[in-house]
């Protein structure tokens, strides 16, 4: 694994949720639980800073990608029903 895995993931992630939504339909259940999707558009953003701050401190880079990590720790209350 290299360091843009995380990455890849977070992309795959995002297109997949747009898939499905577009799938199931706007007005759809799926779509209202999804929401804006907040939490998927933050990780992408912070891993997008993590690969850009690699080239300043692989500490920051670490850093970031553990705080993405952490997020995920928090339960997805969207879908618990």
């Amino acid at each position: 694994m290299d360091g843009r895995e995380p990455f890849r993931t977070a992309v795959a992630y995002s297109i997949l949720v747009r898939t499905l939504i577009r799938t199931h339909g706007r007005d759809s259940d799926f779509a209202a639980r999804i929401g804006g999707d907040i939490k998927g558009y933050i990780s992408l953003a912070i891993y997008i800073m993590a690969v850009g701050l690699s080239f300043v401190n692989s500490w920051i880079s670490l850093a970031l990608f553990f705080a993405v990590a952490m997020m995920w720790f928090i339960p997805d209350r969207r879908f618990e029903k």
